[in-house]
Formats: C-alpha cells, sequence, structure tokens
C-alpha cells in the first residue's frame, strides 16, 4: 500500500535516506534533465558510504528514479558536487562518438575512505553514455587537503561552472567553487589540474565567505542582459551579490559588494540547494533538499524514506527598495500541469471574523491555488489549510507589523513551529499569494517570489477545507484560483 503522505510533484526516492540534490544537468541530445543526490542504501544515513543517487525528466515535473550513478570506492564516499557539459571536450574524455552537449563531467567529494590525502578530496567522473554509467578518473582525487604551498584544502561541494573569456586556449575556462568552511576559487583549463586563485572574502576584505553547498552564477538584474551581477548561494540559505572578476595579476575571483543576505527561505525545511549548469530555457532553476525530520517515526503509515527534493524553482534578480534581492518561483512547467481552475472567485469581501471556505477535497491531489488579496482595510487574516476537525496548518499576514507567518504548530501527526518573514503589500495594498499543497508538503510563495515557505507537514487525513479569514478588518479577494494538478 502506498504512503498517503508520498508527494506527487517532489521527487522522493523509492525508499532509503536522501538528502543534498547534486549535479543538476541539462542533456542537450536526449532533452533530458537529471536530478542526482546524496543517497544511503538505507533508512540510516552514513556518511562513509554516501552515492550519488539518480533521477531523470523530461519535464522537471515528473521524474523517474533509476540507478546510482557514482558509489563509495577506497576513497571514501561521494558526497555533494555539480556536474557539467564538456561540449569542448577540453578534459579529454570523450572522443566524436559522444555528442557535445551530453558529454558529462561529475565533479564531488571523496570523504572518509583513505585518508592519506586528507579526509575531504575531489574527484571526478564522467559519462559517456548519456548518464547511464559513469566511469571516475583514475588520476583522482584532482584537489586534497594539502595540495598548494601546505595550504590546507579541507574543502567539499565542488561547484564547477564554464566562464567566457576569449583570450583563454578554449575560449573560456573552468572555475571552481568549494567551501564547507572558507570559500575558495580554482580554475582549470582541462577539468583535470585545478590551480588555487584564492580565498572569497567578504567586503570588509577581513572575514572570509563561509557556507556549505556554495554555488555561485551570473544573473540578470531586472532581467536586463547589460546589467549582470553574479550571486553567491550558501547552502541556499543566505546570498551575497558582487561581480567575478579577473584581477590585474590574472587571478580569476568573486568579489562580494553586499554582506550576507538572509534569510533567503521561511523554513528551516530547505537546505543545500543548487542550481542547474543549464537549462534549455536560458533560466536559472535550482533545487532544495528538504529536510525529513520524521526518522522512523511515520514506517506504521508505510513511509520508507526519508528526505524529498523542492520543486525546481526559478531564481530571479530584481531591484527593490534601492537594493537587490533574489527572488524565488516554482517553474512554469508547473503550471503547465494545471488543469481546469475548480475554484474561480472574483471580488468576493470577507468581513472581520468571518470563515469563507473556498475549497474541499479529500482525494490527495495536488493542488495549486492563486490569489490576490486587497489588505488596504485589513490588519490581518489567515488562510488555514488542510483544515480538519481540530488540525491545521496556517499561512497569516499581519499589515501592522509588515509580517508573514507560516504556522504548522498543530498541523498534524509531527509538529513543529511557526515561521515568520517580513513582507510589504504593493503599492495597492496587494498580497499576491501561490500556494502548493502535495500530500505532505506546503509551498508558499508571496508578491512573485519575495518570500517562501516551504514545510513538511504531515496532516492526520488526506484533504480537507481551504478557509480564509479576515481576523482584523475586511478583506477583498480580488480574485482567487484553485487547480488541481495533473
Amino acid at each position: 500500500m502506498e504512503c498517503i503522505y508520498r508527494p506527487k510533484i517532489h521527487f522522493t526516492p523509492e525508499k532509503n535516506w536522501m538528502n543534498d540534490p547534486n549535479g543538476l544537468v541539462y542533456d542537450e541530445t536526449t532533452c533530458i534533465y537529471h536530478l542526482f543526490f546524496q543517497y544511503c542504501d538505507s533508512l540510516i544515513e552514513d556518511q562513509s558510504k554516501k552515492f550519488w543517487g539518480h533521477a531523470i525528466s523530461k519535464d522537471l515535473c515528473h521524474w523517474e528514479e533509476i540507478a546510482p550513478a557514482i558509489w563509495p570506492d577506497g576513497l571514501g564516499g561521494a558526497w555533494s558536487g555539480s556536474t557539467v557539459i564538456d561540449e569542448k571536450n577540453t578534459s579529454g574524455f570523450f572522443d566524436d562518438s559522444v555528442p557535445a552537449g551530453s558529454r558529462m563531467v561529475a565533479f564531488y567529494t571523496s570523504a572518509f575512505g583513505d585518508i592519506t590525502l586528507g579526509y575531504q578530496k575531489q574527484s571526478i567522473a564522467y559519462s559517456k553514455n548519456n548518464g547511464k554509467t559513469w566511469i571516475k578518473y583514475e588520476g583522482n582525487p584532482v584537489i586534497y587537503e594539502t595540495q598548494q604551498e601546505g595550504v590546507v584544502f579541507s574543502n567539499r561541494d565542488p561547484k564547477v561552472f564554464w566562464y567566457p573569456d576569449k583570450s583563454r586556449k578554449h575560449g573560456g575556462l573552468w572555475i571552481m567553487v568549494i567551501a564547507g568552511m572558507w570559500a575558495r576559487i580554482f580554475t582549470s583549463e582541462n577539468l583535470r589540474e585545478w590551480t588555487f586563485q584564492g580565498d572569497i572574502m567578504l567586503p570588509d576584505g577581513v572575514r572570509h565567505l563561509e557556507s556549505e553547498c556554495p554555488d555561485l552564477f551570473p544573473m540578470y538584474v531586472d532581467n536586463n542582459p547589460k546589467n549582470i551581477k553574479w550571486v553567491y548561494t550558501g547552502g541556499g540559505r543566505s546570498y551575497v551579490i558582487g561581480e567575478l572578476v579577473r584581477e590585474a595579476d590574472g587571478r580569476y575571483m568573486f568579489k562580494p559588494e553586499t554582506d550576507y543576505i538572509a534569510p533567503l527561505v521561511g523554513c528551516d525545511d530547505m537546505y543545500a540547494a543548487q542550481s542547474f549548469y543549464n537549462d534549455p530555457k536560458g533560466r536559472r532553476v535550482g533545487i532544495y533538499w528538504m529536510i525529513d525530520k520524521t526518522a522512523d517515526q511515520l514506517i506504521e503509515d508505510n513511509k520508507v524514506w526519508d528526505g524529498y527534493q523542492s520543486i525546481p524553482l526559478e531564481y530571479k534578480l530584481k531591484s527593490k527598495n534601492n537594493s537587490l534581492k533574489l527572488y524565488l518561483t516554482p517553474v512554469g512547467e508547473i503550471a503547465d500541469m494545471r488543469s481546469d481552475a475548480v475554484i474561480d472567485i472574483v471580488n468576493n469581501i470577507v468581513n472581520e471574523k468571518d470563515l469563507l471556505t473556498v475549497y474541499n477535497d479529500d482525494s490527495n491531489f495536488p493542488v495549486d491555488m492563486e490569489v490576490e488579496l486587497d489588505v488596504t482595510d485589513c490588519n490581518e487574516f489567515s488562510i488555514y489549510l488542510w483544515q480538519n476537525k481540530e488540525k491545521r496548518t496556517v499561512v497569516k499576514y499581519n499589515k501592522i507589523n509588515e509580517k508573514i507567518f507560516l504556522d504548522r504548530s498543530n498541523s498534524g501527526k509531527i509538529k513543529s513551529g511557526i515561521y515568520e518573514m517580513a513582507l510589504q503589500p504593493t503599492e495597492e495594498g496587494i498580497i499576491k499569494l501561490r500556494i502548493l499543497l502535495d500530500a505532505s508538503i506546503v509551498d508558499v510563495f508571496a508578491n512573485d517570489g519575495e518570500v517562501m515557505f516551504n514545510a513538511i507537514v504531515f496532516p492526520e487525513n488526506k484533504g480537507g477545507n481551504i478557509n480564509i479569514e479576515a481576523t482584523d478588518g475586511i478583506l477583498k479577494i480580488n480574485n482567487l484560483k484553485i487547480y488541481r494538478l495533473k
């Protein structure tokens, strides 16, 4: 019997432990997205025996789990990392039988195992058959703890990307950022030999940039190709904005222009974000690991996995209040799964203390809800999700404090906390919300991704009501649509 908590639009493994997304990449030849992830062959996490699990998708929505890609070896477990497409065959790993858009090279941290070269080493694997099987580079590890002039590089989670530079042999070069402690930059012409460039320093020049699971990528500001900034995300929970430059001495360095900007996400379920190396639509798309805190508490419900991946999210960098802010929203492919709207409400008034039921369903279908609320005359409202007797998950907005809350303290079998983020109404007095409900996950996006909450919850029963209450003042629902997802 399938577990009622198995989500339908968030990836989970068939069974066993899963954590960080790894190696997100798109194969141009097969038109397939690849999601790798940290995986153990039991429900118990074993850091020394991590695999790269593997799932594939044509549309970022429907995922098929296939055999693990990278296995532990004598160098240790295969920890987090990234995958690139080596179109120009700079590595020499490929021949003409492998199409340029399918030349996958994966970078991961070999952890524990043979510690002759340290506990954390950076290793390579590559695939000649569209990611079906992987060959480990015989020269592994390519970066190890005591490689550069006596400097210890006890780092992990390599993120590698191509940086165009016409002065270089191949018209560019590869850049790697690794962290786990201080974030550091390396460069390579061939993906096999790496040169240390330096530590990334915060704008004060004194503090090192530190995080796990680093990611570094360019973004158009306000969708303007002439205005580009680089964004470093640390585990997906904070970020800094700056420039990637080639300095006078020839070194390539990321130069932060901001301190840490946080929080990026509203709940502590979301961590270890990574973005895709490439996307056919030119977007910056990322996925988070959603931390599952149930361990074995729900085995009686046939819950035989631990860990979720978030829905894929599109990143955008926007100007607001004379500064820049990273916005995250569901990729457009999620909306492509909508059926016709089952609820369509326009210009509805909710008076103070009124409780409006807008939806009831016990089928466990994923639900996609969009609502635009005018809070001009309303100081506080609440939306009750999965309302079932005394159990419910609550989204609340308080205009006086300019805060939005997600309350899952009474959501169901597993209880945890109230979360809050700052949020102002638009100049027109509007709060826009998009809410996705998926068996055991609530995703909330406010004002086009300015704020988001993403939470694992375990309702005691399938489905339930969605209710809206004006708890202080008169709330106007400009429009509200609810869709089932196919």
